[in-house]
């Protein structure tokens, strides 16, 4: 068991590609159960990784409950409570007496860890749970319907993990029911395996925000590491290509003002920033269930609000700047080119914040991750809005 769960350690550590690689020499006995050890979704996430007669043999060497559950978890979207579920064993009807249950209960918790019992009917719906204790110190002739909990919480298989943390972190409950429609029980999640996937989501959001994929480790391989960030690294530089072109549209504007040229980076940058950090309030709000899709508005008018204020304070420094240095290139109209500076950063701030709050709300909308290559896609359009205002106004103003 210590060589398992070593192994299992191993490949909880790597992306699933290279964990199912490794793997490759082992049995399917082995493999069944290095995955009955991790959690559910790094199971099924590993499964497909499989040919898939080499699938079937692993799915087969797995206990019949296990593998009927692996199965189930498959059919749920990413990032759901589906994906985490563990087979529902302790499963019995309202009748059933206390001495029956816990008759039953010294066979199962040999092959499964218990905590509850679950009281269902005829159609496996949830209608009643049963804690330990009251089990305990119940009379051995009294049924479950007469002990249990009725009406108790569950959660839907279809609800994404982030959804769910805030109906689950005051309730602390060790272990969930989770239903399907109707109220039909179809398996349980573990509460630490909730906010275990709560942790990973948000220790992947920074990798995530820059296109690096939740999948890789630091034991990933250089190809592979390079397929999943590359695709990225294109769009970014076609971004540029974009900001590129706008600099060229603006050529006399920037040969006549050399100034203008030496101040881009200036507002590249800190547009920049303000869209990170309106970015990365909008993603804690999403992940930690702090925010609602219909708080939007609000979000967004606040994070304006404030690129608008900040706009003016680094404008007001930025002109400052920019009058000093034309001054002293001797350029005719520093103070116009100060007064551009303040307009242009004011701009460049206020749609910057209002693109990096706005970013992971469209990007969850159109069923996307919402940190998936936000930064370089916020940067990317900040970069163009950026440049595009500063020598619009100057074009407009000084021309």
């Amino acid at each position: 068991m210590s060589q398992l769960n070593a192994l299992a350690l191993r490949v909880s550590r790597m992306e699933p590609q290279q964990a199912a690689a490794m793997m490759g020499e082992e049995s399917e006995a082995t493999i069944a159960a290095v995955l009955s050890l991790l959690p559910p979704a790094k199971a099924i996430a590993l499964l497909p990784r499989f040919e898939a007669a080499r699938r079937s043999a692993i799915l087969s060497a797995a206990t019949a409950e296990q593998r009927r559950q692996w199965l189930h978890n498959q059919e749920y979207s990413k990032g759901t409570v589906g994906e985490l579920m563990e087979p529902a064993v302790a499963l019995f009807p309202p009748s059933r007496t206390v001495f029956e249950v816990v008759q039953q209960l010294r066979d199962m918790v040999r092959q499964a860890f218990i905590t509850y019992v679950y009281v269902v009917d005829t159609d496996r719906r949830l209608i009643g749970v049963v804690v330990m204790r009251e089990l305990l110190l119940a009379q051995p002739v009294q049924a479950l319907a007469d002990i249990m909990i009725e009406h108790p919480f569950f959660l839907k298989a279809t609800q994404s993990v982030t959804d769910v943390i805030p109906l689950v972190h005051t309730r602390h409950f060790p272990e969930y029911p989770v239903c399907a429609e109707g109220g039909v029980i179809v398996g349980i999640v573990r509460g630490y395996a909730l906010f275990h996937q709560q942790m990973l989501e948000v220790s992947a959001q920074p990798s995530k925000m820059v296109g690096i994929d939740r999948e890789e480790r630091i034991q990933t391989g250089p190809w592979r590491s390079v397929h999943l960030r590359h695709p990225w690294l294109q769009f970014n530089l076609v971004s540029s290509f974009f900001a590129a072109g706008v600099v060229g549209f603006y050529e006399d504007t920037v040969a006549q003002f050399l100034a203008v040229a030496a101040f881009v980076p200036v507002m590249v940058g800190q547009s920049a920033s303000t869209g990170a950090q309106a970015l990365a309030v909008a993603l804690r709000g999403l992940t930690l269930g702090e925010f609602k899709h219909e708080d939007w508005e609000a979000l967004i008018v606040k994070e304006a609000r404030v690129g608008l204020v900040n706009g003016a304070l680094v404008g007001a420094t930025a002109a400052l700047a920019m009058f000093v240095y034309a001054s002293l290139q001797h350029q005719a109209r520093a103070a116009s080119l100060a007064i551009v500076m303040l307009l242009a950063m004011i701009i460049s701030t206020l749609l910057s914040s209002v693109v990096g709050a706005a970013m992971p709300l469209a990007m969850k909308r159109w069923g996307c991750d919402p940190a998936v290559a936000s930064t370089i896609l916020v940067g990317g359009l900040t970069r163009i809005v950026s440049i595009a205002s500063f020598l619009a106004l100057t074009h407009w103003i000084l021309l």
